[in-house]
């Protein structure tokens, strides 16, 4: 049945009852005029990462002079971000400000979720998106997300709709399906202002999407733009605690057996702040050195070169540790170490896994109470010429809060066993 005819036989029932019909609102005409006002200020936003990987998210310009909401996660840990507008344009990006606040429980689960940034590009006069209020926001109430899924292209924004599933606080549930690449893309209420960001997708198949919502940020938001304001630059994930304090200078010391009794010192010689993300190098008093990354999602290596003189890459970074610490979660690592005196090549496989959450655990620099246990299995093979042989060695760690890593045992195939204790901490720099 035409439309036309519909509103013939509406008509028609309305005399028939004596009730008074309006005209039939056209909602699909709606939908694409608000998409068709919105599309010009939503963005892509291209991230090349410390890790060496580049990728891509979403976000929107909100102030004519070039300021740009999106995910933090989109952008940290980036050593170059730029925006490409919708007349194609490639912009070069700052950080302005950012807020990650991410709270879980065991089994994993998202409890409370901030998580979003301000960028800057230089220009004026940008067509921008409009902010609502997200304490307006009902369950069952219809949005609207835009922005640029991975796997389609980036050459035009893509549109999606649902439901307001849940109203969790900080972050909302919707059936919306939200993709890598849809990170930090608006969401719109039906009158087109952007009521939250599009962060995370999760449950079976990606279902169940997470929304930021835009109240969360709205004083970071407002002190962006402001002249002279405070920035927040705050970074709280469940688990960073077990990483330690960054602190350039300040040394532990370990007694150490794995070369015989001795003691070494580990100390951060250089952090550098990637929008959240920390990379920094920390170095061992034994010639040791590890180029490490901490962020939201853990704590990662990017390369090492041990006091033996192995130096190990990793075609995606190693994760000492991840977040957030639940008992049970496992990941694999590949790896690759060369000698150079030696002319030795070792292709390895790394199987990590936490084991216990909350015990106790004394050493030398005294005793702590909820310790993270770690099990991992380095494994693989060890070719020098023409002669290749396997090996397997077993590491067991302890991760302290507000320490981080006070105890190590490595047992190896064929027996052997060997350690280091945290025997002092925090030891202030020479002067």
């Amino acid at each position: 049945m035409g439309r036309r005819a519909l509103v013939v036989m509406m008509a028609a029932l309305a005399a028939m009852t004596g009730l008074i019909v309006g005209p039939i609102p056209d909602t699909h005409a709606q939908l694409e005029d608000l998409v068709a006002a919105a599309r010009p200020a939503v963005v892509v936003v291209l991230a090349a990462k410390a890790t060496g990987k580049a990728g891509h998210g979403s976000g929107f310009i909100f102030h004519p002079s070039g300021f740009i909401l999106t995910n933090q996660h989109v952008v940290e840990g980036a050593t170059e971000i730029s925006v490409l507008l919708s007349d194609r344009r490639r912009l070069p990006a700052t950080v302005v400000d950012y807020i990650r606040r991410v709270e879980f429980s065991c089994p994993v689960r998202v409890d409370s979720v901030v998580d979003a940034a301000v960028l800057k590009i230089e220009g004026e006069g940008f067509p921008t998106l409009q902010l609502g209020d997200s304490d307006t926001l009902r369950q069952g109430q219809e949005i609207i997300v835009m922005g640029f899924p991975g796997g389609v292209g980036i050459d035009q924004v893509s549109v999606t709709r649902g439901i307001v599933g849940a109203v969790r606080g900080s972050w909302l549930q919707t059936d919306a399906v939200m993709l890598p690449g849809n990170s930090g893309g608006p969401v719109m209420e039906r009158g087109g202002k952007v009521v939250g960001l599009a962060t995370f997708g999760t449950g079976p198949g990606l279902r169940i999407g997470g929304i930021v919502a835009i109240n969360g940020i709205r004083a970071m938001v407002t002190a962006a733009t402001t002249p002279g304001a405070a920035r927040a630059q705050e970074f709280r994930v469940t688990g960073q605690e077990y990483a330690g304090p960054m602190v350039v200078g300040r040394r532990r010391t370990y007694r150490s057996t794995y070369s015989g009794p001795s003691e070494v010192s580990r100390e951060i010689s250089q952090i550098t702040n990637l929008a959240g993300g920390l990379l920094y190098t920390l170095r061992r008093s034994d010639g040791g050195e590890g180029r490490n990354m901490l962020g939201a999602d853990g704590l990662f290596q990017l390369a090492a070169l041990s006091s033996s003189g192995w130096r190990t890459t990793f075609p995606e970074p190693y994760g000492l540790l991840l977040f957030p610490p639940c008992p049970g979660v496992a990941w694999r690592t590949l790896a690759r170490a060369e000698q150079a005196s030696s002319r030795s090549v070792r292709q390895i496989e790394i199987q990590s896994r936490i084991e216990a959450v909350g015990e106790t655990a004394t050493v030398p620099a005294g005793t702590f109470q909820q310790v993270l246990r770690l099990a991992e299995t380095w494994s693989g093979t060890e070719t020098q010429g023409n002669r290749t042989q396997s090996f397997r060695t077993m590491y067991t760690e302890w991760w302290a809060p507000g320490v981080g890593l006070i105890r190590s045992v490595e047992e190896a195939q064929g027996g052997g066993r060997a350690s280091e204790e945290l025997t002092s901490h925090f030891t202030p720099p020479p002067p």
